[in-house]
This record gives structure tokens, C-alpha cells and sequence, in this order.
């Protein structure tokens, strides 16, 4: 509880894209600096909220579209996160998702993009519980894979 409030977890999507990089050697994955808190300035997947009535296809879909400015295909669900912290409880979960259109331009929530391959990424300033994915064994798989 903060101030009085009783405080409920909320609920997002997280969009993972990837492509081979350039040597064809390994996969990059695209994140996104954010613009606004939580994580201000940190990198994360792109995604966000779901509003309420919304399907967790249909937010990933609209919050790809704003904060990239391209149309996706969303896959199979890839990994949950739980955040907790004095001030939030989210509860994420992360799509594959592959691009359908549109060019890529960070807007919205997102102050920058790129594609980093899996150990670049863990050099950067994560958002809580990005390290937590990257190091996960079946996000890991994905990325071979794809």
C-alpha cells in the first residue's frame, strides 16, 4: 500500500523482434530506450499496458504501433515477468512477434531504438527484469532458433 492507496498489479505486453546481425553469426534483439518512468532512460523490450478489454494480442500489437511505428505478427508467448517495487507490480508478458510493415522510428514511449545482440545487451542500463529475460534459457532457445 503507498499513501492509503490500495494498489492492484497491473497488466502489460512486451514485443520480442529479432534479425540476424550483420555477420549472419547471431541474432539481435530490438529494445528500446525508454522515454518515460518507470525505467526512464533505461532499455527494455518495446510494449506497454494493457487497457482494460483489451486482448493481450491486440495491446501488443497497438503498443508496437506506437512506440515503433510498425505493423507486427505476434508469436507465441516467450516469457513472464513479474516486477515488484515500492511504487508498482506489473505483470508482463513477452511475444515473438515478427514485422509486418511499416518503418521502424521510435515514437511515443520510446526515446531510442536498436538492435543489440544478446550479450551487447547486457552491457546496457537495463529496466528491472530485462536481465532476467535475456539470461532466460527459453528466450535463449527462441533466438536460436529463429
Amino acid at each position: 500500500m503507498i499513501l492509503g492507496l490500495k494498489m492492484k498489479p497491473e497488466l502489460g505486453v512486451g514485443v520480442m523482434l529479432t534479425r540476424p546481425s550483420d555477420s549472419g553469426e547471431e541474432k539481435e534483439l530490438l529494445l528500446i530506450q525508454r522515454d518515460n518512468p518507470p525505467a526512464r532512460g533505461l532499455w527494455a523490450l518495446p510494449g506497454g499496458h494493457v487497457k482494460f478489454g483489451e486482448s493481450l494480442i491486440d495491446a501488443a500489437v497497438r503498443e508496437s504501433q506506437e512506440e515503433l511505428q510498425v505493423a507486427i505478427e505476434v508469436g507465441e508467448l516467450v516469457h513472464v515477468a513479474e516486477l515488484i517495487a515500492e511504487q508498482y507490480h506489473f505483470v508482463v508478458l513477452d511475444y515473438s512477434a515478427k514485422i509486418k510493415g511499416g518503418v521502424l522510428s521510435p515514437s511515443s514511449d520510446a526515446r531510442s531504438l536498436a538492435w543489440y545482440t544478446m550479450q551487447a545487451s547486457l552491457r546496457l542500463p537495463l529496466a528491472p527484469g530485462m536481465e532476467k529475460f535475456l539470461r532466460s534459457s527459453r528466450v535463449r532457445q527462441i533466438m536460436e532458433q529463429l
